[in-house]
């Protein structure tokens, strides 16, 4: 794993000026920010995003509130293992050992996209840590009932979707398309 300055020269710190953190977790190294002081807002993403999503958030928020932004092992700044099979449960799991090893409490749990179901899974887990979720561009459905739902999981979950997912870099490739500026 490098994780030195030397390999993080494509992040531009005027837009991202924060003190990078990191913490061992089982599952690798992960990383993270936590400006300010008082209340805990934990912010989680999706897939393919990073803590940078919340950029902004942290640079005003972490006035009046502690603001933690975390990168999921594999993604962002964090550390990215081969072994790690990136499931929604894996990351969870990671997301409940950070959250013990910093002894958060009364956390306002802010989740994005696949974030959602990884920090809800996390946010029933420690129920008596959390004190508000708030959800943007998520859901909370089951999908075994959803023909739809249930196709893209068939393709996402196949030996090429895996492929496609953790070798060409599928996700940002195809879902944000290139804009010409």
């Amino acid at each position: 794993m490098n994780l030195s300055s030397n390999s993080q020269k494509w992040l531009d710190t005027t837009l991202y000026p924060f003190e990078n953190k990191y913490i061992q977790l089982d599952a690798g190294k992960m990383h993270y920010v936590d400006e300010g002081k008082g209340d805990v807002i934990l912010f989680i993403h999706g897939t393919p995003a990073w803590s940078f999503l919340y950029r902004d958030y942290v640079s005003s928020l972490s006035e009046q509130y502690r603001c933690i932004a975390i990168d999921h092992i594999g993604f962002g700044l964090s550390e990215k293992p081969n072994n790690f099979d990136g499931k929604p449960e894996s990351h969870s799991n990671n997301l409940n050992s950070f959250i013990e090893k910093l002894n958060l409490t009364a956390i306002t749990l802010v989740v994005h996209d696949f974030g959602g179901p990884i920090g809800l899974g996390t946010a029933i887990q420690n129920n008596n840590k959390i004190k508000k979720i708030i959800l943007f561009n998520s859901w909370l459905w089951e999908t075994k009932n959803n023909l739809n739902a249930q196709k893209i999981d068939k393709i996402v979950n196949s030996k090429i979707g895996s492929f496609l997912y953790l070798t060409m870099n599928f996700s940002p490739k195809f879902l944000f398309k290139k804009r010409n500026l």
